[in-house]
């Protein structure tokens, strides 16, 4: 999911991960899609890097 800002200048890449788990591509909007989602925000850590997405995510109508 790519959050663009007010201005159009700086735009954020976020990862969400659905709430039923899945990974069929078919299960996500396809690239473009403007959608709201809703999930727990949460922080985690790789390779010494900490990185945010959103867990048990429902893409919401």
């Amino acid at each position: 999911m790519i959050i663009v800002d007010a201005a159009a200048c700086c735009q954020l890449g976020i990862e969400f991960i659905l709430k039923n788990g899945s990974e069929d591509p078919a299960d996500y909007p396809e690239a473009g899609t403007e959608v709201c989602v809703a999930g727990e925000f949460q922080l985690y850590d790789e390779d010494g890097e900490t990185y945010c997405h959103l867990v048990s995510s429902d893409i919401l109508e």
